[in-house]
């Protein structure tokens, strides 16, 4: 199994989820996936009607040791450890119990439970109440003995039951539906209460987690929301978390860490800290008047009246929950305390007192390439798996237990190897894709060095990259601006050594990070120390080779600390051969030597200029693979920026300038999916991502699934509100985000076609217009220039012109004499009413 390769380097001081590996060739859906605890395994149930045992095997990747076929389609799932007995609901209301055997690869059934008449939709096994629960879509929450199979109990919902919880201690069973309540039941072996019906969603609830240690109970919703209810204090508390902004599929909880993990529709993967305090969310309050101004709201016919003005719309400000016009909540902050991780509409008395460590965030969000509709976490091993609607199970390691590496999957040979060296503390590290070819060349004998200040005194330990190093599959090749390659030391020592592309060089910027009480003796502190580098080391251009045979490189990493006690760090290369980018053949190219050109500095980046508004600059951008262009992408382009200058909301027009970096991917083989990424005025970046096209039903759009189209899946535009470009505004230095995602991908054209559009082509880029004139690109190519063939060309949608003096006006004519004749008629109408109900009139009197 290759190593995939990440779009870039780890942003921030919170690790993204590092893919562990894929479960992919269903037929169907799948619908829900558990680890084997304990056990490189995992269990999967899905559409086309079978049950799936994976191993993991030697070479590191996934295959089914079983896959039965059953009567329905399988919709949900539970497993118990201890017995290895394996639950099954089905879309036809069964559950079906096996028992696996303990190499796991036989399994055998023991019963059929007839639970429901629709399709079971959650499970939850007891082993000590020997309790089987489950709920269904014909609205009814069921518990059986599993002992004997008999049915001891159950509930009628309102709307579909579709997630159930349960404790063991207190036998409260928590059931979500349809309609987005919850209810809460007491359950024992004959009979059950009713205890409350929690109400706070607006959409139905799809998820459930439990956090047995202080009772609180987690709800996900089709209203992307997550809401926090303490069960425990029995006060009616709830906290809202809002930071997604697709529906909520799926929730985990970390009970060690307490940590949500939630999962959505798009793509995101949220991980929350619960171990913070939390506000509750102020009700919000009715007015006929703004509670800040007295303007009256549009329904206060009489105030309006009596001020002789128009009314106007009720807002609410989320920190205070006060009704409030525009005016005077027309400012929006983020309140993580409360739950709101992006920025909600604040009056402006809020908005004043809402200091910097308030609106620091208490939870990150990352793209996890699939829309999560389930997830499954193994806190033993620190895994987690994602369950998408793409039909494929994901493998995590979730964030910040990144130095939890020591069962994790690593590339091995071919696709990577650590071989000894000129003696025997040399490693000549190259980190290669199948092809054989590395990406990396990395030779040098180095020695890290930490230092811990301890009460009894500093302690020294010393690691070497020797032949025990392993190469971890978080490294990456070029994504266009940076390559890294990632060790795992003895000791759990981590060696990160990234490559960044500057203007004129490469800069080499190592890391180490691990957990102090394993490498010392003085303290037994478990948590994890990272050291970046402060200068790094500074090599050649991208294309050339850099040695240093003569003398010792040495690096000085950055003080780092952990319970009060300080570490130091200092990486020494000697015998040193690098080169990260660009490697031909297979071997370094021809490079500098630090005995020869010592590089001192680097050029300071151009300025840019920025382009006229209304008139962009049509520049061609392009994608290399080797020598030839796989993406070309021709446009000029202008985004209307909003912005908020003196408590107004502004817009301003920016285009793309004429000296725009391009990086991008494209993929190699058979790829689905390649990008563009255009780089501008120092951290503005432009995304396009290319995939091919999925079916679709529109006749509109009638798409293939054999790959013989493509298109546009995502545009997304990363800028700064920079005093440079916007110097009358509120926020300087604010960095946003505005992405859309297709449901289906945009300007579709066939593969060895380009699409062009000379009209400006409009985006709705997530509030951000985009502008492109002379609009064409093309994509999944192997050209040799990056041009376009006139002859192989799909043109958008023509606009239909307005008619001139040369064309035919039969149709217009005639249009206008029908319009004119209607009227005629029905003047007459009412001409022969009113001479009717005049004589009645006079008859009557």
């Amino acid at each position: 199994m290759a190593a995939e390769i990440k779009s870039g380097p780890k942003q921030g001081n919170v690790r993204k989820p590092d893919l562990f590996s894929k479960l992919e060739g269903f037929n169907d859906d799948v619908n829900m996936a558990v680890f084997i605890p304990r056990e490189d395994g995992v269990i999967t149930v899905s559409d086309d009607k079978t049950l799936r045992v994976w191993l993991k095997r030697d070479t590191g990747q996934y295959w089914p040791s079983i896959c039965h076929t059953l009567p329905s389609q399988a919709a949900s799932l539970a497993y118990n450890e201890e017995t290895r007995r394996t639950f099954i609901g089905l879309d036809n209301g069964t559950i079906s119990e096996f028992n696996l055997a303990e190499d796991f690869n036989r399994m055998s059934q023991t019963r059929d439970y007839l639970a429901h008449q629709g399709r079971v939709t959650s499970l939850k096994f007891s082993l000590n109440c020997e309790w089987v629960l489950s709920c269904a879509r014909d609205k009814y929450f069921q518990w059986h003995c599993s002992e004997t199979g008999r049915r001891l109990g159950g509930y009628q919902a309102s709307a579909w039951c579709l997630c159930l919880e349960f404790d063991e201690q207190s036998k409260y069973v928590f059931v979500g539906d349809y309609s987005g309540q919850i209810s809460v039941l007491r359950i024992s072996n004959t009979e059950f209460s009713l205890i409350t019906t929690l109400k706070g969603h607006s959409g139905s609830v799809r998820s459930l987690s439990w956090d047995a240690e202080r009772s609180l109970l987690f709800s996900g919703s089709y209203d992307e929301s997550v809401i926090v209810w303490d069960i425990g204090s029995k006060k009616g508390t709830a906290f809202e978390l809002q930071g997604h902004h697709d529906k909520v599929q799926a929730l985990a909880y970390a009970s060690g860490s307490k940590q949500l993990l939630s999962g959505s529709d798009e793509a995101i993967l949220g991980i929350w800290n619960m171990d913070v305090k939390r506000i509750e969310t102020p009700n919000w309050e009715e007015s006929d008047l703004c509670q800040k101004c007295s303007s009256p709201f549009f329904w206060n016919f009489r105030r309006m009246w009596e001020e002789k003005t128009l009314g106007i719309r009720q807002h609410h400000c989320r920190k205070c929950g006060k009704a409030v016009c525009n005016k005077c909540s027309a400012k929006k902050s983020t309140i993580p305390p409360l739950g709101y991780e992006y920025e909600v509409r604040v009056c402006d008395d809020c908005f004043s007192t809402i200091t910097d460590e308030e609106k620091a965030p208490l939870a990150t969000f990352h793209d996890v390439k699939h829309q999560v509709i389930y997830m499954n976490l193994d806190q033993t091993r620190k895994r987690l798996l994602t369950v998408g609607r793409d039909r494929v199970v994901k493998i995590f390691i979730p964030a910040n237990h990144g130095y939890m590496t020591y069962d994790r999957y690593f590339i091995s040979s071919p696709c990577s190897h650590v071989e000894g060296g000129l003696h025997p503390a040399t490693a000549i590290t190259n980190f290669q894709f199948p092809s054989g070819i590395p990406c990396i060349i990395f030779d040098t004998s180095l020695q890290i060095s930490v230092i811990g200040v301890f009460k009894s005194g500093p302690e020294a330990k010393q690691i070497e990259l020797d032949k025990k190093a392993v190469i971890m599959n978080s490294s990456y090749c070029d994504d266009g601006n940076s390559s890294s390659i990632d060790f795992f030391l003895e000791g759990g020592v981590g060696l990160t050594v990234q490559f960044l592309k500057l203007n004129d060089s490469v800069k080499m910027m190592p890391s180490i990070s691990f957990v102090p009480g394993i490498i010392f003796n003085a303290t037994s502190d478990t948590n994890n120390v990272i050291l970046h580098s402060t200068m790094g080391k500074l090599l050649p251009p991208a294309n050339v080779s850099y040695s240093c045979y003569t003398g010792d490189t040495p690096i000085v990493m950055t003080n780092g600390s952990s319970a009060n006690i300080s570490y130091h760090g200092i990486i020494s290369l000697t015998q040193l051969r690098v080169q990260a980018f660009d490697i031909k053949n297979g071997d370094l190219s021809p490079g500098e030597s630090c005995d020869i050109t010592p590089i001192t500095s680097v050029a300071p980046p151009i300025k840019p200029v920025t382009p006229t508004p209304g008139n962009p600059p049509v520049q061609t951008y392009s994608v290399k693979s080797g020598n030839t262009d796989c993406i070309v992408l021709q446009a000029g382009i202008e985004f209307n920026i909003p912005y908020t200058s003196n408590g107004a909301r502004l817009t301003k027009t920016i285009g793309v300038p004429n000296n725009t970096r391009v990086v991008g991917m494209c993929g190699g083989g058979v790829a689905t999916t390649q990008s563009l990424s255009l780089m501008f005025y120092g951290d503005w970046i432009l995304n396009f991502i290319f995939s091919h096209a999925l079916s679709d039903s529109s006749p509109r759009r009638p798409l293939l699934l054999d790959g013989t189209m493509y298109g546009i899946k995502e545009i997304s535009l990363e800028y700064n509100i920079s005093s440079y470009l916007f110097p009358d505004a509120d926020a300087k230095d604010e960095k946003l985000l505005s992405k859309i995602v297709y449901k289906t991908p945009e300007y579709p054209t066939s593969v060895g076609t380009s699409y062009r559009c000379q009209p400006p082509t409009i985006v709705d880029v997530q509030g951000i217009t985009t502008r492109m004139t002379s609009f064409q690109y093309l994509a999944f190519a192997n050209q040799t220039t990056p041009s376009f063939d006139p002859k192989t060309v799909t043109d958008c949608p023509a606009i239909t012109p307005f008619a001139t003096d040369d064309d035919d006006h039969t149709g217009t004519i005639v249009g206008v004499v029908i319009a004119v004749f209607f009227i005629l008629m029905v003047l007459v109408g009412i001409y022969i009413y009113r001479r009717r109900g005049k004589v009645s009139y006079e008859q009557v009197y």
